[in-house]
């Protein structure tokens, strides 16, 4: 969503494939901040299951689109992004 939403600002504000190219550029370290920042919060957890007295790990889940992790999104917003610009279409 952050990526096609600062993809479809760039194409509004300047109005060639630059814009776009700026737009998921941009959304990459928006995208990599947020990641990080949430990822930060996110904590694995011990516990102890009352019956056997047995420690139990717990990982925390993490936020994933189509089985990436949210940070390597920023990798693959920048690739698009360039290539958009070196390999720009239309008139």
């Amino acid at each position: 969503m952050i990526g096609f939403g600062c993809a479809l600002v760039g194409e509004l504000l300047l109005g060639n494939p630059y814009g776009v190219s700026a737009g998921y550029i941009f959304a990459s370290v928006v995208n990599y901040a947020v990641a990080r920042r949430i990822h930060r919060q996110i904590k694995d957890r011990t516990v102890i299951d009352v019956d056997t007295g047995e420690k139990l790990e717990v990982k925390a889940a993490r936020s994933t689109l189509f089985w990436i992790p949210m940070e390597y999104w920023s990798g693959i917003l920048i690739v698009l992004g360039l290539s958009i610009a070196i390999f720009p279409s239309g008139p």
